[in-house]
């Protein structure tokens, strides 16, 4: 068994010379051999072992006899320990799931703080593995959710994973390991008990191998998720024309399963929880090319015949209108509005730092001749018209935006530079026809927005500075 844990550890690449590793230890057989099997590799592999122990406060004394023990244990052992302490009435009364997921949520934070940097190792096992696929596909799941428990999950590491609890119980009983067992276990209030009680003894009759061959599956599975998952961003990169906005004819040339990837990329990066479910009704508004999808709260998709946009309801943004510098050739300024910082330079030669955003270059060219008195970056105005570059007729802003399938809540983020006489220039759309660049032009004012990192400043922050 210690080859088939040190054969996972260097597979995965686990553990490096003078790493500090934190087991979470419940004093539960897994955990208990997890730690033994960690200060085995103490010195072979130089690393620096501990543990920590949450104590939930969910059991009453049977609790806080299981921190006893533990503390007994790593007293022995001369293990450093950290023990925390939950109010498990807290739990109980925490919304947004079932009191487990509360009470991992928890454990982790602590696991997380108690780690400071270094890594985590946890007693998961195969039998863990093979509980948890499933739990996932009596719930409803897809590829990722049949992947079961990672190896590796970014610090947390799972050096357990490929030995079943029958053979952690086996060595905790040949080395003469002591650990506690939890009265919860055999309760059948908890569904994860119920599948352990009911359903994997009837797999293990039709085949006792069953926990290893679900691993095996799992390594597979996540092979095959992990190329999807790639694939999937490579063409989230061809087909984003403006963040969170996508092509939706090319789209729809993708095949569906990376279509649904796509889709379920573009949620992940703006941080929103979704369901199967919205995903399918996502899928079906992008292909119908009309109507809007409420995915998870504050995130809404849009679809019309040219765009699929991710809305994101944000807080909003103050009008304001700050004015311009005067620049001199070569120089570079850069102006701190609320919703990003612009950057104006202006240059002698055309087309020299146009920038490009998925291989599309920005109309961001004005010639700075043309531009009149009294020039300002702002924020949109109602009544705002302009005559875009190469279009031939003048349009209300709020058309425009229409037409371009600019989402409501963008639309007041957009920046905006105008003069005296009106707009000169819109973000995501370009120049005016009267400040657009033509063969006659000598100087050109390059425009570049950077949107902050995290949200957005206040007007108070707002600035210029060469």
């Amino acid at each position: 068994m210690k080859d088939k844990v040190w054969e996972t550890i260097t597979q995965y690449d686990m553990l490096q010379q003078g790493d500090r590793v934190v087991a979470a230890l419940s004093g539960g057989a897994d955990s208990m051999a997890l730690l033994a099997f960690l200060l085995e590799l103490k010195e072979p592999l130089g690393i620096g072992v501990s543990a920590c122990h949450v104590n939930h406060g969910l059991r009453g004394e049977e609790s806080d006899r299981d921190e006893a023990f533990v503390r007994d244990w790593c007293r022995r052992l001369e293990v450093p320990l950290q023990v925390v302490r939950l109010e498990g009435e807290a739990l109980r009364r925490e919304k947004g799931g079932s009191l487990e997921e509360a009470a991992r949520r928890a454990r982790y934070q602590a696991l997380e703080k108690a780690a400071a940097g270094g890594k985590i190792a946890t007693g998961h096992t195969a039998s863990d593995n093979l509980e948890t696929i499933l739990l996932n596909l009596a719930r409803g799941t897809g590829l990722r959710g049949l992947c079961g428990i990672p190896p590796v999950r970014g610090r947390i590491i799972r050096p357990l994973i490929a030995l079943t609890r029958r053979e952690v119980e086996q060595y905790c009983a040949a080395r003469a390991i002591p650990y506690c067992t939890d009265s919860t276990n055999h309760s059948r209030e908890y569904s994860r008990n119920r599948l352990r009680q009911q359903a994997v003894p009837a797999l293990l009759s039709v085949n006792p191998a069953a926990e290893r061959l679900a691993g095996e599956m799992s390594v597979r599975l996540r092979r095959e998720d992990a190329f999807l998952d790639r694939m999937a961003r490579e063409a989230l990169a061809r087909l984003e024309v403006r963040e969170d906005t996508l092509d939706r004819p090319g789209l729809l040339r993708e095949d569906p399963v990376l279509q649904a990837r796509v889709l379920g990329l573009l949620l992940d990066r703006a941080g929103a929880a979704w369901s199967s479910r919205r995903l399918e009704l996502a899928m079906e508004a992008a292909r119908q090319g009309a109507g809007g999808v409420e995915l998870a709260p504050g995130r809404t998709l849009l679809a019309t015949p040219r765009w699929v946009t991710l809305r994101r309801e944000e807080e909003p943004v103050p009008c304001f209108s700050l004015p311009l510098p005067p620049l001199q050739a070569g120089e570079r300024v850069e102006i701190a509005t609320p919703v990003g910082m612009v950057v104006l330079e202006l240059s002698t030669n055309p087309g020299q730092n146009s920038e490009k955003i998925n291989n599309c270059p920005l109309k961001n060219e004005l010639d700075y001749d043309r531009i009149g008195c009294e020039s300002a970056v702002r924020t949109r105005l109602p009544g705002d018209a302009f005559r875009p570059a190469g279009r031939g007729m003048t349009k209300t802003l709020k058309k425009l935006y229409q037409e371009e399938g600019v989402p409501s809540a963008r639309r007041q983020r957009n920046l905006i530079l105008c003069d005296r006489q009106g707009i000169l220039w819109v973000e995501g759309i370009g120049p005016d026809q009267r400040a657009a660049p033509t063969s006659r032009t000598r100087r050109w004012l390059m425009i570049a927005v950077r949107p902050w990192e995290g949200g957005r400043r206040g007007v108070e922050d707002s600035s210029w500075k060469t």
